[in-house]
């Protein structure tokens, strides 16, 4: 019998989870002692889970070329990166995440380089370009993206939209990491809050779907308990999806 995706996906949790576990509990120690920033935290979440699945030799498949088209989104300044050659660094990011080899590869050096150096250099197994431009936006200041270790409510994210910003979930807990949320494990929730992201940014379309958050939020969002009484679950999957699944041109939510 051929086994769902589903299934493969769920496998795989298991048995990555007690590997994963330890490097990945440190990064929310590390973050809340400012060792690493929160793009930092996310470069590393990706690293750890992909050097586990790949081999730290395959994580890097190439050098990649610097972004030269930013959508700026005025957020913050920009943020701090910790050295590759910190010893609690190398803790969770040693030879066994990011090799000798390849930081050669790169034309970088474990003592000077940085998080965020590796990052900029280097193209990543498996990794869509948009994530590769969030997270050096998000070095910048450029990326109004909110660090979090858990999956908000869609009643937090509308809020947090309405407000001009999104999070970026990165999901360490023994029993989150065992999970798989539809057909995503946790490296793919991080990857697609990235990618949410980019959506509410591009093309200009920032301040309109501010603007229309910020609508549903003051106006829509207090009705949302007597709408669902009377529509039942429908109108709850649809309302949760269009206030806090969904990033497009404002028109097009409206529909």
């Amino acid at each position: 019998m051929v086994k769902s995706s589903a299934s493969l996906l769920q496998e795989r949790a298991l048995s990555e989870a007690p590997h994963l576990l330890p490097k990945l509990e440190a990064l929310k120690d590390f973050f809340a002692k400012k060792i690493l920033s929160a793009p930092d935290v996310c470069v590393s979440y990706i690293l750890i889970t992909l050097s586990l699945r790949h081999g730290p030799e395959r994580t890097v498949s190439g050098i990649r070329q610097p972004n030269e088209s930013f959508v700026e989104v005025s957020h913050e300044s920009p943020y701090d990166s910790a050295s590759l050659g910190d010893l609690q660094v190398q803790q969770i990011l040693g030879c066994d995440v990011i090799s000798d080899r390849a930081l050669a590869r790169l034309h970088l050096h474990r003592e000077s380089a940085t998080v965020r150096d590796f990052w900029m250099k280097a193209h990543l197994h498996k990794i869509p370009d948009h994530v590769a431009l969030c997270i050096d936006s998000f070095y910048f200041g450029l990326r109004p993206l909110r660090l979090m270790f858990r999956i908000p409510s869609p009643e937090e994210l509308l809020a947090m939209q309405a407000e001009g910003s999104r999070c970026v979930s990165a999901l360490i807990s023994s029993k989150m990491l065992t999970q798989i949320f539809g057909h995503r494990d946790c490296l793919e929730m991080l990857l697609h809050d990235l990618a949410h992201m980019e959506k509410f940014v591009e093309a200009g379309r920032f301040w309109q779907q501010v603007g229309f958050f910020s609508f549903l939020h003051a106006s829509v969002a207090p009705l949302h308990l007597k709408w669902r009484e009377v529509l039942g679950k429908r109108w709850e999957l649809s309302w949760h999806y269009v206030s806090a699944d969904m990033n497009a041109v404002a028109n097009h939510m409206l529909m």
